[in-house]
């Protein structure tokens, strides 16, 4: 079975991932809120049971949440949403930090190359384009809808100037010329 990633990859199912967050969980809870090692495999078998050819993580994550509480593990079960929320947040601070490192390294070359009108190894304009990550993670996490934010990393549609987006100006607010043209 192929697991298909947040990012859109799709990887080889390794029911390993799945002993490894339940045991994390298991370890936050005590005496009859813990799962057996034969429960957590009887999960795992489950899911490859179901003969999917693809799941997504989430899919498979929803999965182990409603075996927990067919098990009576409502803790667990509480402690292992908790595990997942913990980790989609460190997923979001380490990609926002790795793309201003980049930038400060001068090795994030889609960002260089992306305005011929800024020297992105300047230190002014590496000011503004970290500015701009930050406000690119504000954009995906808080402010646009979830559906937009796929759609602009899917490449379906192009958001342009999302490094501004939490600020009230835009960097590309256009004038009406026509307004002035006589």
């Amino acid at each position: 079975m192929k697991v298909i990633k947040r990012d859109g990859r799709k990887v080889e199912y390794d029911s390993n991932k799945i002993v490894i967050a339940i045991s994390q969980a298991n370890k936050e809870v005590g005496g009859k809120d813990k799962v057996s090692r034969a429960s957590i495999e009887f999960i795992t078998k489950y899911i490859e049971g179901l003969e999917k050819p693809s799941m997504t993580v989430e899919e498979i994550q929803d999965t182990i949440e409603r075996k927990l509480m067919e098990f009576g593990k409502f803790t667990l079960a509480k402690k292992y949403i908790l595990y997942r929320e913990k980790h989609s947040l460190i997923r979001q601070a380490n990609s926002t930090d790795e793309n201003i490192l980049t930038l400060v390294r001068n090795a994030n070359k889609e960002t260089m190359e992306e305005n011929s009108n800024k020297n992105a190894s300047l230190v002014s304009t590496q000011r503004d384009l970290i500015a701009g990550e930050c406000s690119k993670d504000l954009a995906d996490r808080v402010m646009l809808p979830e559906r937009i934010v796929k759609a602009h990393n899917d490449g379906v549609i192009h958001f342009h100037d999302k490094d501004y987006f939490v600020q009230p100006m835009h960097n590309c607010c256009l004038v009406n010329i026509r307004r002035y043209v006589r």
